[in-house]
């Protein structure tokens, strides 16, 4: 937020006349927020807003490029019979239909569909270079080849000589002689052996006998055989399918051979009409895993006059809409609080934890684990380990406790205590 002198300005000026809107809002006398200004930007810098006392305070500054063309954008605070200082960079472009929203502690941009592209603190600019982002991926193979180069001239030095090849096959074999030799003489016969001491094999055996005639029956036994093995099971019979069942419906059996769908929001009205089974429970994450997560029990929202931002906490302002809590006034703390865990633009529909834990790296400060957590009374939106002490109408409201230096357990107490 900003907050001016009597006499002190907020300035502006646009590439282009009357196509940037802007909107202020904040609280100029009193508690009660309400819109200070609006118009739209000049080409050349003028006034957006004078403040008329001192401690005027201004929450936040919506300027929206209604042109269809890109356009540059200029804000500054230009003190009583002081000089302009910038708040926002110089000559920011705002893209055709986007919406910029200023605090004074951060930016906010949103495209033309009410998505968040990009929301932080303002602060100095930054002298440390970020990582370079990762390599593209390789491109095809090219499908054209590129020209030869020339021929070398002939090499002056002979390579070495290469190793022998393998032998060749055998010719094929002479054909046979046509000429037969002389026949010699034959030997004299010898001597008559002894006679042999080996039996020769046994002969083959005769054909066999007839059969001889059948014995008389037996006797009928008095023993039972064994079972024999039982057959296999008959196939199921078919299923009656009750209804028209749908994509994705649950099966239910009506009896032993009927089914019916059964929609999500049915099955859940069966499970919740019933007591919970004793040693159950409804477990929360033990511990979530990075920035920007959470687990617990939620409802959708309307965002209000400042959107919704994750990691801020806002309470459920007459008009229906969420809007920033914050714990110096009264009407902005005692109320129904939440969570943001799904960001929106202003009126646009987001979601509200209202029970259970949430990590939030760069909106929580390091919190002493254990403690409890408070609506921060110095920033709006914000939670805070300590407990707020200021005067008049300064609230003091546990939220909940931290379960590590940025993870709060959110179960906001009904009861608080105001300041006086």
């Amino acid at each position: 937020m900003l907050v001016l002198d009597n006499g002190d300005k907020l300035r502006g000026d646009a590439s282009a006349a009357t196509v940037v809107d802007f909107t202020l809002h904040g609280l100029a006398s009193g508690t009660t927020l309400s819109q200070l200004a609006d118009g739209q930007l000049a080409i050349s810098e003028g006034d957006l807003y004078a403040s008329p006392g001192d401690q005027t305070v201004v929450t936040t500054i919506t300027l929206t490029n209604t042109d269809t063309s890109d356009r540059t954008i200029n804000l500054y605070l230009q003190p009583s019979a002081g000089t302009s200082r910038r708040l926002i960079p110089k000559d920011l472009s705002l893209a055709a239909g986007y919406t910029l929203t200023c605090t004074g502690d951060y930016i906010q941009v949103l495209n033309t569909t009410g998505n968040v592209l990009t929301s932080g603190n303002v602060g100095a600019a930054s002298t440390v270079s970020g990582p370079s982002g990762p390599s593209g991926p390789t491109g095809a193979d090219s499908t054209v080849s590129g020209p030869s180069g020339p021929t070398g001239a002939d090499s002056t030095v002979s390579g070495p000589t290469g190793p022998s090849g393998p032998s060749g096959p055998s010719g094929p074999t002479g054909a046979d002689s046509t000429v037969s030799g002389p026949t010699g003489l034959s030997g004299p016969s010898g001597p008559t052996g002894a006679d042999s001491t080996v039996s020769g094999p046994t002969g083959l055996s005769g054909p066999s006998g007839p059969s001889g005639p059948s014995g008389p029956t037996g006797a009928d036994s008095t023993v039972s055989g064994p079972t024999g093995p039982s057959g296999p099971s008959g196939p199921t019979g078919p299923i009656d399918i009750s209804g028209t069942p749908v994509a994705n419906d649950y099966s239910q059996f009506t009896d032993a051979d009927t089914v019916r769908g059964r929609e999500y929001a049915e099955v859940l009205a069966d499970i919740f009409s019933v007591a919970m089974p004793e040693n159950t429970s409804i477990q929360l994450d033990p511990a979530l895993s990075a920035d920007t997560k959470w687990t617990g029990i939620t409802e959708d929202g309307t965002a209000g006059t400042t959107g919704l931002v994750y990691g801020y906490c806002y309470y459920l302002a007459s008009t229906g809409k969420w809007e920033l809590a914050k714990a110096d006034v009264v009407g902005t703390s005692i109320n129904k609080v939440g969570m943001c865990v799904g960001a929106a633009a202003t009126d646009a529909t987001g979601k509200l934890l209202l029970y259970g834990k949430i990590r939030a790296d760069d909106e929580f400060p390091a919190f002493t684990v254990g403690a409890p957590v408070f609506i921060s009374a110095a920033t709006v939106g914000l939670l805070t380990s300590t407990a707020p002490t200021g005067t008049t109408d300064f609230v003091v409201r546990i939220v909940g406790q931290a379960d590590t230096a940025d993870v709060v357990f959110f179960k906001p107490d009904n009861a608080y205590a105001t300041l006086v």
